[in-house]
């Protein structure tokens, strides 16, 4: 490569990336994680989609919705037995299970099947993967896919919020956050396991990693068309963070003071109000958007259907109660591993308590049995309001707003993939002030 073209590579990076040689750590570091991600190809499938309803049956649940999606459907293709129709309460496990055929973990409502889960993961990989290849992608393949949007966009972001919450940190100390940040996700123990619930969290995760990184690179870049399109991209993956896992979108609302007071910093009113009239404008389209497909499907605009899940309890019992608050405190954040005879001897571990009503309780690995996230706790030390409000308030919401998620979801249960809606946000102000402490120590820190 001639010096010229050097030079013009340079300054691309330099604009648009990061900074040279952090673009070169940045890639190493995503290269690393994405293969990875392809050591699941040998057990990547694809079927024949012929769109007839009978074919269907026995589908991945997610090629039933991308179905119903390329038909212009609101509910599943799929007639629902007579059986189920004539049941009093088809949600009472226990007059249905084993007695009559119906679809497992769907939504049923009005006499009708739907998918329940976040529509995302249909329109950024389904629908696309159907067009390329002619085929739909088994939930490995869909997995796959999804995982390395997961670990470009999160490396991605971890660098980026590095270059904004940690300047001086050195490149090598950057690049092991970021791939940290990657393990910390469990993006590989979702990939690993393949169901189909694991391919909303994945699609959180990457559209959530790729809120930040466009947000974040909008602050830098000088050219108005890259700024107001980067901020244009931040909108739609924050949409796609509620089309995917809306918990997990409460969760990442703790990085919207950094981003907000960044705004605001950059200048007078003529400047900053361009930029959240682009960042918004996506937002409160895709909001209308989900609201009027929630409601065209269901009760209303924030009804998502999960109460009408055919599956081990009638749902719609459940109910937001305060006295839950200790429980997902215990069992979210504190609750540790159980030993398990192999490697790697640690495993999630099952723990019950008297709830004074029906949980649905698994197994479960509380966000603080991970030891790279108790650096949290001392991100306050490493804040100043005065020096840096924005950041000073997301390190003191993201806590807040984890616990919630956290109440959330164990009103409706506990499950160790639940804890991933929280642990890749909390765990990032862990990293920063991890980065941030040994920068400030100059280098003498053991």
């Amino acid at each position: 490569m001639d010096e010229k073209a050097k030079r013009k590579l340079d300054l691309f990076f330099d604009r648009f990336v990061f900074k040279h040689w952090a673009a070169w750590y940045c890639a190493l570091t995503m290269v690393l994680g994405i293969v990875i991600c392809l050591c699941a190809l040998p057990n990547c499938q694809t079927m024949e989609y012929t769109a007839k309803p009978n074919d269907l049956y026995g589908q991945p649940q997610y090629v039933q919705y991308a179905d119903a999606v390329l038909k212009g459907r609101l509910s599943l293709d799929i007639e629902p037995s007579k059986e189920l129709l004539a049941l009093e309460n088809p949600y009472n496990p226990e007059g249905r299970d084993g007695k009559l055929y119906f679809l497992w973990d769907t939504a049923f409502y009005n006499n009708r099947y739907y998918c329940y889960f976040g529509i995302a993961p249909v329109l950024t990989t389904y629908i696309p993967f159907y067009f390329v290849t002619g085929l739909m992608p088994d939930n490995v393949t869909a997995s796959m896919i999804i995982s390395i949007y997961a670990v470009v966009f999160g490396v991605l972001a971890a660098f980026a919020l590095a270059r904004r919450l940690a300047p001086k940190a050195p490149l090598w100390m950057v690049s092991v956050a970021s791939f940290t940040l990657i393990l910390l996700a469990n993006i590989f123990t979702c990939l690993s396991d393949s169901k189909m619930y694991m391919i909303p969290l994945l699609s959180g995760l990457a559209s959530g990693f790729a809120f930040l990184y466009f947000a974040l690179k909008a602050l830098e870049v000088k050219k108005k068309w890259a700024k107001n399109t980067l901020w244009v991209l931040s909108g739609i993956s924050y949409v796609l963070i509620v089309a995917s896992r809306p918990s997990m979108a409460l969760a990442f609302m703790g990085f919207l003071p950094l981003v907000f007071f960044d705004i605001f910093q950059q200048g007078k009113i003529q400047v900053w109000l361009p930029s959240l009239v682009y960042l918004g404008t996506p937002v409160v389209l895709g909001a209308l958007a989900i609201m009027w497909y929630n409601g065209a499907r269901f009760s209303g605009p924030f009804d998502f259907g999960n109460s009408y899940q055919l599956t081990v309890h009638d749902c719609r019992e459940y109910t937001m109660s305060l006295k839950m608050l200790p429980y997902a405190f215990i069992h979210y954040f504190v609750q540790g591993p159980s030993y398990g005879g192999n490697f790697p001897w640690l495993k999630a571990s099952y723990y019950t308590m008297d709830y004074g009503r029906y949980l649905y309780v698994d197994k479960c690995l509380g966000v603080l049995a991970y030891p790279a996230t108790i650096m949290a706790f001392f991100s306050p030390a490493v804040c100043s309001f005065k020096k840096d409000l924005g950041k000073t308030l997301s390190f003191l919401c993201i806590p807040i707003l984890c616990l919630l998620v956290a109440w959330v979801d164990t009103c409706t249960g506990v499950h160790y993939r639940y804890v991933y809606d929280i642990l890749a946000v909390f765990s990032i102000p862990a990293l920063m002030t991890w980065l941030d402490v040994y920068t400030r120590s100059k280098g003498k820190m053991k």
